[in-house]
């Protein structure tokens, strides 16, 4: 078969291939550095977000401690003018005497030095007696004066009406104990608030802006240092309880503040608001090099990527272009060398690979094309030949003949020899096939023992024929196998091109359909093609058709024919023989349809329905004549229903069904199928012989026995082929032949029957000769089992004596 035509490389196509394999290279590189970009930006502006955060809370907490120190400072100073004034000597007796006047005339000087805001002045049991200053600081003082006047020095810080109160008191303590207290308190309002974070946090105060608010317990403002108009609005409607501050968190957000917060003693709160814009402003610098060093970043990853992908895909795209060579069936192109070892190594790999795919595709072409046994083309090369044979033939003017050869008997050496032996054989015949055609000719081998031959430019018949003469020499002459002598004659089939018939299959068939006359009119010549031969085609076609509805049709029958014994002549058993009674042919023998039903399969159904029958009209029989000695109905058996895995199985369902004694059974195999894989045989033999029937070696003398097998099987019984018996008394050489088959029967003690007797000269022969049984249409011919009913009851006497 002519190879097709190779392909040139396409430069363009390999340069798009190569930027394809760059770019493949690049991508992953890109993805990689944006998402390594991506990642180190969310990282950073994640630390930015975070340090600003930190920031701002550091800030806060700054603003809020310095705050609160001051006012602790404060209010410890508060609590030392509490204690200086309970102290004054005069205080005490004027506080035991009640005397206001005293206690006015003691206090004003100190109170106008100290300006502590107000001042209280208790008796013991609480009642007030004097007040200097702020006359109301909106403070709940009974608790510091009442642990002042049980001895204790108390301060607190609380939340007034007034703003941020820093109050303190002191016992004043006669001789006999104490005997009043001293109240000082300081309200700090806005402005004052704003002087106490200036002080408290010096560090925080250069510029930003913080806020401090006094809030009361139910959440509203009481005093803030100066903010905002916007801003105080936001504060003066609002509910700055703490979760109001939680909440308010986010509008103060917007106007960038930041706040955090103290309790106070009586429930109230100190609140700062620390200004965020700044830090801002630092986090989006931050934020803005963070960018530029991504940017960097990935600028530097793309062109080592970019040099990377180079530096790879430079070989890479070497061994894609001798990818691409193989693929169009150049595979001389080789990988050149580089300078990267494992690149290197994969180079030499694929040019390993490449010349190892060029001879394997060269083998793999040749096996696909050729049998693998004769080495000869095969049916696929064979055809695409006569195609290119029948166009030149055209368009010269010439004409093509095709013979279609098949061995006879080829089968037999196959099953008595081996399979090997069969393979040697068939490998000598495609050698003398050869010797017999010219060059530009062609002998092909499809498979068995079928061969064709291809002659190309013939001038007509006459030039066919000789060389089918000459190939008929070559095949009559012996083949020696291991020292045996086997001969294969050939029927040969003959179809001539012509303007009507140029079509391969067309001239294939024809020459099929001559060969299958010549097999079937005596093997061992040749046939050339007549049109009438499609005709026969058709009908063997019809026949398959009506064969496989001939069962269901009921269209099948057992004819039975009896076996004698050749002494006395008492019916020993009975042949089951199948006849077709075709609804338009007739009724037909075995010979016109059984060979048809091997080849087919149909022999299956066919064959397990002959035996049901059979075993069912034995077992009437032996119902009927059942003072008689038990008669025997035997089943031949072919190839294929010997083959059959369910053989064994079937068998003994059927005699299970029908209720036949096992030992009123006998199955006859044919010589030829007994020798057939003899090993496997045996097995088969065993498992039906432990089923109780009996064996019989059909047709003997015409096969390839082997004696040591034989003499192995689980055999009852052997049949003479008919063709000894015909001709007894006539040829000696038969006489002696069924002589020698009688006495290897005796010998191992097996009945020999001789098939086929019809005269009574055939008869007295076998009886001297030594064989027991016989049947032929001297006996009786074969008849259905309701007719042979009338022979049975006839002579009784002479089915034998009872068991």
């Amino acid at each position: 078969m002519e190879e097709p035509e190779k392909t040139t490389e396409s430069q363009p196509k390999s340069a798009a291939g190569r930027w394809k394999l760059r770019n493949r290279l690049i991508m992953p590189i890109v993805a990689l550095v944006l998402a390594v970009a991506t990642i180190v930006g969310t990282v950073g502006s994640m630390i930015s977000g975070r340090q600003a955060e930190a920031m701002i809370a550091r800030r806060a907490n700054a603003a809020l401690a310095g705050t609160l120190e001051h006012l602790q400072e404060r209010l410890r100073t508060q609590e030392a003018h509490a204690q200086l004034l309970a102290e004054i000597a005069v205080v005490a007796s004027a506080v035991e005497r009640a005397d206001r006047m005293q206690l006015r005339e003691a206090l004003v000087p100190p109170h106008a030095v100290l300006k502590p805001g107000q001042v209280a002045v208790f008796g013991k049991a609480g009642a007030e007696l004097l007040i200097l200053g702020q006359a109301d600081l909106g403070i709940a003082s009974e608790p510091l004066v009442a642990q002042a006047v049980a001895g204790e020095r108390q301060s607190a810080l609380l939340a007034g009406r007034q703003g941020l109160v820093i109050m303190a008191a002191a016992p004043v303590r006669g001789s006999n104990g104490v005997v009043g207290a001293v109240l000082v308190g300081t309200a700090i309002a806005g402005d004052g608030l704003n002087d106490v974070m200036g002080i408290g946090a010096p560090g925080l105060q250069a510029g930003y802006g913080e806020v401090a608010l006094a809030v009361s317990r139910d959440g509203s403002l009481i005093t803030a240092t100066p903010v905002q108009s916007d801003l105080a609005r936001l504060l003066s409607t609002s509910r700055l309880t703490p979760e109001g501050v939680e909440r308010l968190s986010w509008d103060l957000a917007r106007h960038n503040f930041f706040p955090v917060a103290s309790a106070l003693p009586d429930g109230g709160m100190l609140l700062v608001l620390v200004p965020t814009e700044d830090l801002g402003n630092a986090s989006r610098e931050f934020t803005i090099i963070t960018l530029i060093g991504d940017f960097v970043l990935v600028v530097v990853l793309l062109l080592a990527g970019l040099m990377l992908a180079r530096d790879i895909a430079a070989p890479l795209e070497g061994m894609a272009g001798v990818a691409e060579g193989m693929v169009r069936g150049n595979y001389r192109r080789r990988v050149p060398a580089t300078n990267i070892r494992e690149l290197n190594d994969l180079g030499s790999a694929i040019n390993h690979l490449a010349q190892q795919l060029e001879i394997q595709l060269a083998q793999l072409a040749h096996q696909a094309f050729h049998d693998p046994l004769s080495n000869l083309p095969n049916r696929a090369l064979f055809l695409n030949r006569v195609e290119h044979a029948l166009a030149r033939a055209n368009r010269h003017n010439k004409l093509v003949a095709l013979l279609f050869l098949d061995l006879d008997n080829f089968k037999v050496v196959n099953d008595s020899l081996g399979h090997q032996m069969g393979d040697r054989m068939l490998v000598a015949v495609a050698e003398r096939l050869k010797l017999c055609v010219r060059n530009e000719d062609t002998v092909a081998r499809f498979g068995g023992d079928e061969f064709t031959v291809l002659l190309e430019g013939v001038a007509g018949l006459r030039d066919v024929i000789r060389v089918v003469e000459r190939i008929e020499e070559q095949t009559q002459k012996p083949f020696v196998l291991d020292g045996h002598e086997v001969f294969a004659t050939a029927s040969i089939g003959i179809a001539l091109s012509s303007r009507e018939h140029d079509e391969p299959n067309v001239l294939l068939r024809d020459a099929d359909l001559a060969m299958y006359r010549a097999k079937t009119s005596g093997k061992a010549h040749y046939e050339v093609f007549d049109p009438s031969l499609d005709a026969i085609a058709m009908e063997r076609l019809q026949l398959e058709t009506d064969l496989r509805r001939a069962l269901e049709r009921g269209e099948l029958t057992v004819y039975y024919q009896p076996v004698v014994l050749l002494e006395s002549g008492r019916i020993e058993e009975m042949e089951a023989l199948v006849r077709w009674q075709h609804p338009r042919r007739g009724l037909l023998p075995p010979m016109e349809f059984i060979p048809l039903a091997e080849d087919t399969g149909l022999i299956l159904p066919i064959g397990r329905w002959v035996l049901e029958q059979a075993c069912r009209q034995a077992q009437m029989w032996n119902a009927r004549y059942s003072t008689a000695r038990l008669l025997a109905v035997s089943v031949n058996l072919s190839a294929r229903q010997f083959q059959d895995p369910k053989l064994v199985e079937e068998t003994a369902r059927i005699l299970h069904d029908t209720g036949l004694n096992p030992a009123c059974l006998k199955l006859e195999i044919t010589e030829s199928v007994m020798m057939h894989d003899a090993e496997s045989t045996l097995v088969t033999l065993v498992k039906l012989k432990e089923l109780g029937l009996e064996l019989t070696v059909d047709d003997f003398g015409t096969g390839y026995s082997s004696l040591a097998y034989l003499k192995r099987f689980p055999v009852d019984a052997l049949k003479i082929d008919k063709t000894f018996v015909e001709k007894l008394g006539q040829d000696p050489r038969d006489s002696s032949i069924v002589r020698a088959v009688t006495a290897f029967g005796r010998a191992l003690d097996l009945v020999v029957t001789g098939e086929g007797i019809e005269t009574a000269e055939q008869l007295t022969k076998l009886r001297e000769l030594g064989c027991a049984r016989g049947q032929g249409y001297y006996f009786a011919k074969p008849l259905p089992g309701d007719q042979l009913d009338v022979l049975l009851a006839s002579r009784m006497d002479q089915l034998g004596a009872p068991v």
